[in-house]
């Protein structure tokens, strides 16, 4: 983005059901702008594999984007059927709420979004 920021795009598996991936993105911002604080948007752009999410992680992206994955995989660990998408750049990764996989998603970061870079 122009003003320097991290942004996340995020897309919830729903099972190809509209009405259920409508559901958990709706869930998901809320838990995000709650939790965090973030700026997170339904994106205006919709296209045939449902809607996505944008969170801008601002110019503290090293600070937030452990706490962004940590949320997202709690958020995931509710209902063993929540599969998330985060995409950044060019690179993607599913979150399920496995419990040991926070750890391994924030060492796969870019190292310039990483807290201990």
């Amino acid at each position: 983005m122009a003003d320097g920021s991290t942004v996340f795009w995020i897309r919830v598996a729903g099972g190809g059901d509209p009405h259920r991936e409508g559901r958990l993105v709706r869930s998901l911002r809320d838990e995000l702008r709650t939790a965090l604080g973030l700026q997170v948007s339904l994106s205006a752009e919709q296209d045939a594999a449902g809607p996505l999410l944008w969170a801008s992680l601002g110019g503290s992206a090293a600070r937030t984007a452990p706490a962004l994955l940590a949320t997202i995989s709690e958020w995931c660990a509710r209902d063993a059927s929540h599969e998330v998408e985060l995409v950044l750049g060019g690179r993607s990764m599913w979150l399920s709420g496995r419990p040991n996989e926070c750890p391994e998603l924030v060492r796969t970061l870019p190292r310039d979004l990483r807290a201990d870079a």
